[in-house]
């Protein structure tokens, strides 16, 4: 793992542009900004599964049903057979047919008047 420190919108962008997969396994996660933000770059999510992260991924990815590096090994074996471009494009359109910012930005709104 390296840390990068703060990325520009523009070299977050780049970043996940050259990568395949995104893997987001919190513990606890409210929305997932982030998995939306890999998976508009066409990146593969592969998500550990609470909140509600799985219906964010719906059929574009993975979800890790148990948090353990076997199953997580499991899960990466299984995407690298998988037919990753079209996953990514899957992925990028899922995000903006179902998840687009201006709804996300709506019901943030929302919440935050009430």
């Amino acid at each position: 793992v390296k840390c990068l420190g703060r990325l520009t919108p523009s070299e977050l962008r780049d970043l996940y542009s050259k990568t395949q997969f995104y893997l987001q396994l919190s513990n606890f996660e409210g929305f997932g900004v982030a998995i939306c933000e890999a998976m508009l770059c066409y990146c593969v999510p592969i998500v550990s599964d609470v909140n509600f992260l799985p219906n964010i991924v719906g059929d574009t990815g993975f979800i890790l049903r148990k948090r353990e590096e076997i199953m997580l090994e499991k899960v990466i074996k299984n995407a690298l057979n998988d037919n990753l471009q079209l996953l990514g494009k899957k992925a990028k359109n899922r995000i903006e047919t179902q998840f687009p910012v201006s709804k996300r930005r709506d019901r943030l709104a929302n919440v935050l008047k009430h």
